[in-house]
């Protein structure tokens, strides 16, 4: 371990190697170390106390380790010099003022793992033009990403609910804001002085079901509107008693289980001219509130059918 405070305000070390078999480096342990601007953290390393490369502006990058859970508050606090990071894809967490005043920082890609971001996590970082917050975030804290004035769009996670105070405030160039339905409350300053349009992203499963009920009900009404046709058109051409002429043959009886069994004979046309009969299966049948429904698929071709029983 590197205790707390270790190297800090080391203004001059330019590099430093730290061992394998460090597992933990400590409160501002490099804090102010100006100079610096190499070091790699190695894979070991499970916890970065808060600070610990706070005000480092000679550092250009950072790799933070796949065994690290969390990026304590102000970690990488007013690092002026760095233009990359790779966060590891263990990270859970980004805490309050981690990465503040990077204002060099062009992008952040958050990996799938981080479900919290902390409050002034990016703030201030100017020159920052696009970042990208997984659907595994929940939290964003107040002011994470305020006067990030060079960021351009920004998607909400369908995850998140509640959009804090003066979470995106003073992001003069943000011109697209996309926010899942799930978003019940934005707090106060929110998107302040951001002017950007804001678009409501619905629930994408319920986006489909939308259109298949649209298209449902487009097919239904057209089928109506055939089925209509057809009607007006036979009952152009047929008077009510040949049309009653038509019904078909059926019987009434007792089958071998003691039941009433009806049986019907169907036909169909499909010009209103000729008939002919066709099959009821038992997939036709069905029986709603305690009455029998007999399906007529429209597959048959037919755009006729009678049947009766008095």
């Amino acid at each position: 371990s590197i205790g707390d405070h270790a190297f800090s305000f080391c203004s001059g070390l330019p590099t430093i190697l730290i061992p394998d078999g460090v597992t933990s480096l400590g409160n501002e342990a490099f804090r102010s170390c100006t100079g610096l601007t190499s070091i790699t953290i190695p894979d070991g390393v499970t916890s970065i106390g808060s600070g610990a490369f706070g005000g480092c502006s000679g550092l250009t990058s950072i790799r933070i380790p796949d065994n690290l859970i969390s990026i304590q508050d102000s970690t990488f606090a007013s690092c002026y010099g760095l233009t990359s990071v790779t966060i590891g894809i263990g990270v859970t967490s980004i805490g309050a003022d981690a990465f503040y005043n990077c204002y060099n920082l062009p992008s952040v890609t958050i990996p799938d793992s981080v479900t919290t971001i902390g409050q002034y996590a990016f703030s201030t970082c100017r020159n920052m033009t696009s970042i990208t917050i997984p659907d595994s975030v929940t939290t964003i804290g107040k002011f994470a990403f305020s006067t990030c004035s060079s960021l351009t769009s920004i998607a909400i996670p369908d995850r998140v609910t509640t959009i804090q105070e003066s979470a995106f405030y003073n992001c003069t160039s943000l011109t697209s804001i996309t926010m899942p339905s799930s978003v019940t409350s934005i707090a106060s300053d929110a998107f302040k002085d951001s002017p950007a349009a804001i678009t409501v992203r619905e629930d994408p499963e319920i986006a489909r079901l939308e259109a298949q009920l649209a298209q449902m009900t487009t097919e239904r009404d057209a089928a109506f509107a055939d089925r209509n046709a057809a009607i007006e058109e036979r009952d152009s051409r047929f008077t009510e008693d040949q049309i009653r002429a038509l019904s078909p043959d059926y019987t009434m009886g007792l089958n071998e289980a003691g039941n009433v069994e009806v049986k019907i004979s169907f036909i169909a046309s499909s010009e209103a001219t000729n008939f002919a009969p066709f099959a009821v299966t038992a997939n036709s049948l069905s029986v709603v509130d305690g009455k029998v429904c007999i399906e007529l698929p429209p597959d048959q071709g037919a755009f006729f059918y009678r049947f009766r029983i008095e």
